[in-house]
């Protein structure tokens, strides 16, 4: 953008918005370059500020990183067996609500406190968006997500986990109150 002063001894404000790209990370640095130009007549000996003008200013952009984990959870099935057993189907949903890619995202799922006074076997985890622990079975397992592995999601992304396990209610019919807890870094 071009503008010009009226007067000599006029000043002006220049403020400059843009849109920080996705991926910047925190104290990433953005150049700005202003610069003015004297289209006065110069005739010799003429000094000060009507022919100077700077360049090469430096704007620090500063990028504040606030991850945020969502995870909500519903039951999608329950079949009677009928033999006294039920199989249970669980949703896990997970969303990147912040503004940074979250790593090593976990979900612990600890079945052993929501079927007290019940039984369970039969557990297990499928994800197409993360990679499950095959160790997991919900008491002295809780870590629904391998470990070892670097489970990602990117900023505004949803991934989904289900999570199966067979119960023998004996005579506590519920209801069962269930929670998951999700982290990333």
């Amino acid at each position: 953008s071009t503008f010009e002063l009226p007067a000599q001894g006029d000043t002006a404000t220049v403020f400059v918005v843009g849109t920080i790209p996705t991926g910047v990370d925190g104290n990433d640095l953005a150049l700005l370059d202003l610069v003015a130009t004297n289209t006065d007549a110069v005739t010799a000996g003429d000094v000060g500020p009507n022919i100077s003008f700077e360049s090469n200013n430096i704007a620090r952009i500063e990028v504040n990183e606030n991850p945020s984990l969502g995870i909500a959870k519903s039951v999608t099935s329950t079949v009677n067996n009928g033999d006294g057993t039920y199989t249970v189907e669980y949703l896990l949903t997970l969303e990147n609500l912040g503004n940074v890619d979250l790593s090593y995202v976990q979900v612990t799922e600890n079945l052993a406190t929501t079927f007290s006074g019940a039984t369970f076997s039969g557990v297990s985890a499928t994800s197409a968006d993360f990679t499950v622990n095959a160790g997991f079975n919900g008491a002295a397992v809780t870590s629904v997500l391998d470990n070892a592995t670097p489970n990602t999601l990117a900023i505004d992304a949803t991934g989904t986990i289900t999570v199966t396990a067979t119960v023998t209610p004996g005579s506590n019919l519920g209801p069962y109150n269930n929670t998951a807890t999700a982290s990333a870094f």
